[in-house]
């Protein structure tokens, strides 16, 4: 999808430069593993600690309002 497209023609110059320079987005499917509760913790190095409340299958039907905190096991990146 070209998000520069519809610029009036003294900006097309812009346009693609800008387009040109727009990164690929990459998708991969990753489930949750567990529901996990933060709680604060004065002993870290930020101020709270983790820990697992129950796999994420255990889950229940959440109402307007509930919060919930998923851990999908490791953070994902591509540079």
């Amino acid at each position: 999808m070209n998000t520069f497209d519809g610029l009036p023609p003294t900006n097309a110059g812009f346009a693609a430069t800008a387009n040109a320079c727009m990164p690929e987005l990459y998708t991969i499917d990753q489930h949750a593993r567990n529901i996990v509760e933060a709680k604060k913790d004065p002993t870290t190095t930020l101020g709270w600690s983790a820990s697992v409340k129950g796999p994420v299958e255990d889950m229940q039907v959440l109402n307007s309002g509930d919060c919930v905190i998923l851990d999908f096991g490791k953070a994902m990146s591509r540079i």
